[in-house]
């Protein structure tokens, strides 16, 4: 495998800053130091520091895969690599991976596993003092989304996947029985930005007319924003709505509706998307939530 010309054009310069370098020491042999800016980029490592690899994933019992070059002080060039798995998505995980004194030249971090997208999950690398998981940065080396075939690195490489936009577009599928409403709640560590939903509802013989509220409430259930189709659903009998921003609030044709939202809503953790029915809570609903995915440690 051949080496990227900046790489190897850093790992040379410090194999020649190591032979040019005065040997000091006595006895049987001599002791070569290397000053730590002799590469351009290279960050030194004292002993007892690590690098600390924090990820917030969606996708459960997903791996992922850090790797770089190392460099003690005559020049020596050491490959090493660490693999993590996140058994449980929506979870935060720190784990601490212990380095050698010396330099540290590249590192490179991607996803093993291969549903994972990039927009599934957010990754953080930094250097730390001791082996502790999850300590204190001294210097942050990378931040950004991973994914499978979507490689991130330091110094100064991002590699972004051609497959999508930075976040992860996902859906969920619900379907709820004698019920009041359906709802999507955005869980820990995500953000979910609104691309679209349908439902459809059914409702009973012996009910009242149904006149749907799309609301958008926080996590402390204050309504954020809510809207309402013009025409009610009779008893019954049932509709479906398609939920979208830049769409005209009325019914096309029996049955079937249309309910505009603002461009860009954003849920938080803990935020719920739902449509509601406050009049018998007594219906059949089903419905897809279609949005784009943003992880956040």
């Amino acid at each position: 495998m051949s080496i990227p010309l900046t790489l190897a054009t850093k790992i040379n310069t410090l194999q020649q800053a190591a032979k040019a370098a005065p040997a000091s020491g006595t006895g049987g042999g001599a002791l070569v130091t290397v000053p730590p800016l002799a590469v351009a980029g290279a960050l030194p490592v004292d002993a007892g520091q690590s690098l600390n690899l924090r990820l917030v994933s969606a996708v459960a019992n997903a791996t992922y895969g850090l790797a770089g070059l190392t460099a003690n002080s005559t020049g020596t060039i050491t490959p090493f690599s660490y693999s993590v798995t996140v058994a449980l998505s929506g979870t935060l995980v720190d784990t601490a991976v212990p380095l050698p004194a010396g330099t540290l030249l590249a590192l490179t971090l991607s996803a093993v596993t291969t549903s994972v997208l990039r927009g599934n999950t957010w990754a953080q690398v930094w250097l730390q003092a001791g082996i502790n998981p999850g300590g204190t940065p001294l210097a942050l080396l990378i931040a950004d989304y991973v994914g499978y075939g979507s490689v991130v690195g330091w110094p100064g490489v991002a590699g972004e996947s051609s497959l999508g936009p930075t976040g992860a577009l996902s859906g969920i599928n619900r379907s709820v029985a004698v019920a009041s409403s359906i709802t999507w709640l955005c869980p820990a560590y995500q953000q979910w930005e609104v691309i679209s939903a349908q439902v459809t509802l059914s409702v009973g013989g012996a009910n009242p007319a149904v006149n749907p509220i799309v609301q958008l409430t926080d996590s402390s259930g204050h309504i954020v924003w809510q809207a309402s189709p013009v025409n009610a659903v009779a008893p019954g009998s049932g509709a479906t709505y398609l939920i979208a921003p830049g769409v005209p609030l009325e019914i096309n044709a029996p049955g079937y509706g249309y309910i505009p939202i603002p461009a860009g809503v954003l849920l938080n953790p803990s935020w719920t998307f739902g449509v509601y029915d406050l009049n018998s809570g007594a219906n059949n609903w089903s419905g897809y939530l279609n949005y784009q995915q943003f992880m956040q440690p």
